[in-house]
């Protein structure tokens, strides 16, 4: 039987090997504890954030027929939070989503974790390097341990560490340095009790925010915020001191909520590299049949979770053609 290697768990990676697992032996390797990518949940002390992406559309066919199961089975909910849009220079207003907004339940992690259940995945692997042993490919890790070896290898992380991996390995490793991404900072505060906002969430304008989202733990009954910064301010301040990020947006954070931010019980930052597309492939993926290698993730195509799926999904419905 082929042999696979996806590197990366996030929903490309995850939903590419289960889609193949019928058709090849595959092996995935995630540098994390858990699988989701920017799809992630944090769990801390009796607190639970969806640090990374806050939601999800689908607008897709396929991504829709894909979700039902997983909203059949309460892995996928619908959401439909209080939102407001909040500027300092301006009043706030009521925002109106005209489409069905999902989260993964009871975090955004478990739909990856959920595809990620019945793979052979290597957790706290961070695969850095591979090279080619005949037809073949073996992969090492950062602490020198070396797999396989493999038929294929699918690179389903960023672009700039599939080119890290992969390099001129790749016959399209051209097209993956022009992709771009912009970074953005996530500030988790675990709160003591529930602020009095008005609102579940809010988009912000003109501020060093994009965004603000409450958190709650039903079994804990605990409260939480998510802060996100603006990409823009994040890219400038990307090298800036943690503690010293931290405050700035803690304090840009009370003076848009009339510091109503009381008795915060933890705080902590996260960076998140590679957290918005702005420059994609414009492709649902990237093949090297030859060389035996291909990529997908969202950026291949844009910057939505459903771009995820599909580049991950279709590059596996390819490979089953050439199995």
């Amino acid at each position: 039987m082929t042999s696979i290697a996806v590197i990366g768990a996030g929903l490309a990676g995850s939903i590419a090997a289960h889609s193949l697992q019928t058709s090849a032996k595959v092996t995935v390797f995630e540098k994390s504890g858990r699988a989701g990518g920017r799809m992630s949940t944090r769990q801390v002390e009796t607190y639970s954030f969806n640090h990374g992406a806050q939601f999800f559309t689908a607008r897709d066919p396929q991504f829709k027929d894909f979700l039902k199961p997983y909203i059949d089975q309460d892995i996928v909910a619908q959401w439909n939070p209080r939102i407001t849009t909040l500027d300092p220079l301006d009043k706030p207003f009521k925002r109106i989503w005209y489409e069905p907004h999902y989260v993964g339940t009871p975090g955004m992690s478990a739909l990856a974790g959920s595809l990620a259940e019945n793979l052979d995945v290597r957790y706290r692997c961070e695969i850095a390097s591979l090279k080619s042993i005949g037809k073949k490919w073996q992969l090492q890790d950062t602490e020198h341990n070396d797999y396989g070896e493999f038929d294929w290898v699918i690179s389903a992380i960023p672009s700039a560490q599939a080119l890290n991996i992969l390099g001129s390995k790749l016959q399209q490793h051209a097209e993956i340095a022009d992709v771009v991404f912009s970074p953005c900072f996530s500030l988790m505060l675990g709160l003591k009790n529930k602020p009095a906002l008005g609102f579940d969430a809010a988009v912000v304008k003109n501020s060093s925010i994009s965004w603000l989202a409450q958190t709650h733990s039903e079994q804990a009954n605990s409260y939480g915020l998510v802060i996100h910064s603006d990409n823009a301010w994040a890219k400038t301040h990307i090298n800036d001191e943690k503690e010293l990020l931290q405050e700035q947006l803690f304090t840009s954070a009370q003076q848009l909520l009339n510091n109503s931010l009381q008795d915060v019980q933890y705080a902590a930052l996260h960076r998140w590299l590679y957290a918005k597309v702005e420059t994609s492939a414009q492709q649902d993926y990237l093949i090297d049949r030859g060389n035996r290698l291909a990529v997908c993730g969202e950026w291949c195509r844009g910057n939505r979770v459903e771009d995820a799926f599909l580049s991950g999904f279709k590059l596996a419905e390819f490979l089953k053609t050439q199995l």
